[in-house]
């Protein structure tokens, strides 16, 4: 029998830890800004769970995976893959995007761990999408390879933002003063619906009022004006950049939605509500080609966990 892994789902908020070993034992759930390090957040993880950790671990980045030691944009922390196998005694490592157990996650998912937006159907021989806000904005691509499927993790969530209004045009403005190039991710984030809210106050000549992201989901949510107006346009941007993601590698295999903003409380009822889909879809002489790509929101928590037994090995495809 093989023996356990430790599996580590890190984002720029929050890091969340399982251990597999023929099941998955509960997640247990921290956020980075309390730890001064990974180190110290693996400790307290072993203390909870009373227990050594086990000396495989598979773990899911923010950030691309292209040498030995990674620095986050999203949070303080960095460190080096060679000092941690050192460090910690482990027999087997591996590291990739947090995007990329996301994706691989996708093909075992049930109809209840989805919510299809607009037409489109499933094509199987075709790449899937998978991109999300969060702390960040993440993208990957999921590849059929013959029976199987391989994850390409991307840094799309830092494309250039697309300007299609006037209203986005002015909010770009706003922000360019600020910002000498506002990427997609830039907006399209926890941070970046503080930074929409803020142009929308000043372009519409509102005091602006010092609001967490949070704050602003919560007033968007009992449709305050500003607050309202700046998720819906932090979701029609996610339309157009999941629609110019899914149309460079054709993904007739599905554009799938995840990360930590759209499962909180309520907020899918706006995402449902913004014009996603029609943003998603409009791409002038190929908008009927974008209308047969399907597009799904991932309902459920903790799905990377699926993805990351898969590429560790630990898993058959079954939940």
């Amino acid at each position: 029998m093989a023996e356990p892994f430790l599996m580590i789902d890190m984002g720029g908020t929050n890091i969340r830890f399982s251990v597999f070993d023929g099941e998955m034992s509960p997640v247990r759930s921290f956020q980075t800004q309390d730890y001064v390090d990974l180190y110290a957040v693996m400790e307290e993880y072993k203390k909870q769970i009373s227990q050594p950790l086990p000396r495989r671990i598979v773990m899911g980045v923010p950030g691309p995976v292209i040498s030995d030691r990674f620095v986050f944009l999203n949070n303080k922390w960095s460190f080096s893959k060679a000092e941690l196998i050192q460090r910690l005694g482990l027999k087997e490592l591996k590291v990739v995007n947090d995007f990329e157990p996301q994706a691989m996650a996708i093909p075992y998912l049930s109809s209840a761990d989805l919510l299809k937006i607009g037409d489109g159907e499933v094509i199987d021989e075709y790449p899937k999408a998978v991109l999300g806000p969060g702390t960040g904005l993440g993208a990957t691509y999921l590849i059929p390879i013959g029976d199987g499927w391989r994850s390409i993790a991307t840094e799309g969530g830092h494309v250039s933002i697309p300007i299609q209004t006037e209203e986005e045009f002015e909010i770009y403005s706003y922000l360019r003063h600020q910002y000498n190039h506002i990427s997609a991710e830039r907006v399209i984030c926890g941070k970046g619906l503080s930074l929409i809210y803020e142009a929308l106050c000043a372009l519409h000549g509102t005091s602006k009022e010092a609001l967490t992201p949070e704050e602003i989901m919560g007033e968007a949510l009992e449709k305050k004006v500003l607050p309202y107006k700046a998720v819906i346009q932090m979701f029609d941007w996610l339309g157009v950049v999941a629609g110019n993601m899914a149309m460079i590698l054709s993904a007739f295999g599905g554009t799938y939605i995840t990360g930590g903003i759209i499962r909180q409380k309520g907020v899918l009822d706006i995402f449902k509500e913004s014009h996603f889909r029609e943003r998603f879809e409009e791409k002038g002489r190929r908008t009927e080609f974008m209308q047969k790509m399907p597009t799904y929101v991932v309902i459920t928590h903790h799905r990377a966990f699926i993805g990351l037994q898969h590429i560790m090995g630990g898993t058959n495809g079954k939940k």
